[in-house]
């Protein structure tokens, strides 16, 4: 019997180094993490990580990839069991020998506001999305290396739904490839 799973949070990229990465993602059950991945969409690569229980019977997975080399594209997928996401790219960051420019974004206070309930998705989409696409000639994952987000991320950390609905679902498209 196939059990239907779901995504509770799109793949995201997180604490990359010159030689790793960390791609995770949480799913409505199930508890493997795999991670195929390549420097071609046909991908070739396949690492496994870990995962633990979140909320309910929610799982977060973690995987590293690791021995990446530097101002490479990487395309990766991730699975749980019968659950495949997309194909998502990233590039790895340029050895600081190379003195390369470098962008980030800088962000903060991305929580709910009442009156503006969508503010963080308009920043994401019409903001960072809209202006990299129209001011800069590559893609996303080439153009911007990182996301940085000091503090105020959702109203209120104990409501697990915050992080779920109003700061990871607006900001897949974003943190698909761009590091967090």
């Amino acid at each position: 019997m196939l059990i239907s799973q779901e995504f509770v949070v799109e793949p995201y990229l997180q604490s990359p180094t010159w030689s790793t990465m960390h791609i995770l993602w949480e799913t409505d059950s199930g508890s493997e993490s795999k991670v195929e991945w390549g420097i071609w969409p046909a991908l070739g690569e396949v690492t496994t990580g870990t995962s633990i229980s979140s909320y309910g019977s929610n799982k977060l997975h973690t995987v590293q990839l690791t021995g990446l080399y530097t101002s490479t594209r990487y395309y990766y997928r991730v699975i749980t069991g019968n659950l495949t996401s997309e194909i998502y790219d990233f590039i790895m960051p340029s050895d600081p020998m190379d003195e390369a420019s470098f962008k980030i974004v800088a962000m903060s206070d991305m929580q709910q506001d009442g009156a503006n309930p969508n503010k963080f998705e308009e920043i994401v989409h019409d903001g960072i999305l809209t202006y990299m696409a129209e001011n800069y000639i590559g893609d996303l994952s080439s153009e911007l290396q990182m996301i940085l987000i000091p503090g105020d991320l959702v109203v209120s950390g104990w409501v697990y739904s915050e992080w779920a609905n109003t700061f990871f679902e607006p900001a897949h498209p974003l943190f698909a490839h761009v590091p967090v």
